[in-house]
């Protein structure tokens, strides 16, 4: 139903994949890649069922392995993530970001398609979604941002980018640490390189 023309079938069947997957018989038919590319495209290109695709294709991500190894070998994978990184609705924004950790937390995106512009755009991009300080938006943004700077040219990107800084002005705003600020910090300091730079920073700043 998901190829059919009907937009109304389109999103019933979207919307129905996350409980079907959860029955083990049927993930093992379902879960294929032509499924998987298939809710992609509608991402991209539906517009009456692109929350529906984004929530599904965001749980599935997040819940089974499958579904990361799949996105991860797409070739336009970091690009297809930087376009719904740049919708107006912030559902979209997060959704996207949940994918992106998800994807990246099973360290299997080829290291090649991070090299270059699309890297760079990619660290920038969360750098102002994390700035919007948003209590929907930006613990998202971080949680991402964490998971891709176990990627070497990423983590390097982010340094030069001054994201050590840009976690600690949250504190400005968020004296809890609900916007994930603390977790960012916590968590980037498991890499050599920014405990140098945090006491670095600390220091000067």
């Amino acid at each position: 139903m998901l190829n059919d023309d009907n937009s109304v079938h389109q999103g019933r069947a979207c919307a129905a994949l996350p409980a079907l997957c959860e029955v083990e018989t049927l993930r093992n038919k379902l879960l294929q890649e032509g499924l998987i590319h298939r809710i992609v495209d509608l991402c991209q290109t539906a517009v009456e069922n692109k929350l529906i695709a984004m929530r599904t294709l965001s749980f599935l991500a997040q819940r089974f392995d499958e579904t990361s190894r799949i996105l991860s070998q797409r070739s336009d994978f970091i690009k297809e993530i930087l376009g719904m990184l740049k919708e107006k609705s912030a559902i979209v924004v997060v959704a996207a970001l949940k994918i992106l950790a998800a994807v990246a937390s099973k360290r299997k995106i080829p290291e090649d398609t991070l090299s270059g512009i699309k890297g760079r755009e990619l660290v920038k991009r969360l750098k102002t979604l994390i700035q919007r300080r948003d209590f929907f938006v930006t613990p998202a943004a971080v949680a991402a941002l964490c998971e891709i700077c176990h990627y070497e040219q990423l983590r390097v990107e982010a340094i030069r980018r001054g994201i050590l800084v840009t976690l600690i002005d949250l504190f400005k705003f968020d004296k809890q640490g609900l916007s994930g600020g603390p977790r960012g910090l916590i968590k980037l300091a498991e890499f050599g390189s920014y405990r140098k730079l945090s006491k670095k920073t600390l220091l000067t700043g």
